[in-house]
């Protein structure tokens, strides 16, 4: 996939994936508690779903492209995913991060 990092599988997981505003999220643990490089990325699926009674299709017109990305060893392993701006919108204040 392009903009997808190269993370090295024999060192790295990739643990969870959850949709986050119409993106799937990624998180990416390292064997080293984090102290490698670990994180999430962010990618656009661009995958269009249309139900056709008792079917659906899914259409891709494009590959689907990293949007966004923090792979580093500033932040340790992920245990979750959170998207702290939805969290924050629920609560009717204004968050930050991913």
């Amino acid at each position: 996939m392009s903009g997808f990092p190269k993370l090295g599988p024999e060192k790295r997981t990739l643990l969870q994936m959850k949709l986050a505003r119409g993106n799937l999220l990624v998180s990416v643990r390292d064997d080293d508690d984090g102290a490698d490089s670990s994180g999430w990325v962010m990618i656009h699926s661009v995958v269009k779903y249309s139900e056709h009674g008792a079917h659906a299709h899914r259409l891709y017109k494009k590959p689907p492209q990293v949007i966004d990305q923090r792979i580093d060893a500033e932040q340790g392993n992920p245990a979750h995913l959170l998207d702290r701006r939805r969290r924050a919108d629920q609560r009717g204040g204004r968050g930050h991060g991913r």
